[in-house]
């Protein structure tokens, strides 16, 4: 397989997937857990429309039996379809070490994310309450 790429496209496995995101002021929103694409009608390459975060996003990436678990532990805490959060590419400011955003930063955290904040992180000593 060849390594050609477009100029201006970005190898996202390694540039944006489980990358740190900060909003505008430098706050903390959330690491990027999936992505969205969208794929042009004239056979383009594929192009990315949003970053998804959030235990709803991670779990379709988790293989076999762990990723079934996890959905149904997200579907006892947050009943219904759980969505992800999405941050749509246009919010970007910098890809770089992290991926800094253009505006102040969507709250991404559901229910399993506050449930372990709360009752697990902030019981550590130096964890965030």
């Amino acid at each position: 397989m060849s390594d050609e790429r477009l100029p201006g496209s970005v190898r996202v496995g390694l540039r944006l997937l489980d990358r740190q995101i900060l909003d505008r002021d430098g706050t903390d929103v959330g690491k990027v857990d999936d992505l969205e694409l969208d794929c042009p009608d004239d056979g383009g390459p594929p192009v990315v429309d949003a970053l998804l975060c959030g235990a709803a996003a991670l779990g379709p990436r988790l293989a076999g039996g762990l990723g079934r678990w996890w959905r149904r532990i997200l579907q006892r805490v947050e009943p219904g379809e759980p969505e992800p959060a999405r941050i749509l590419m246009s919010d970007v400011a910098e890809l770089g070490t992290a991926v800094r955003l253009d505006k102040p930063g969507p709250e991404v955290a559901g229910a399993v994310e506050k449930w372990l904040r709360d009752h697990i992180i902030a019981k550590i000593p130096g964890g965030r309450s």
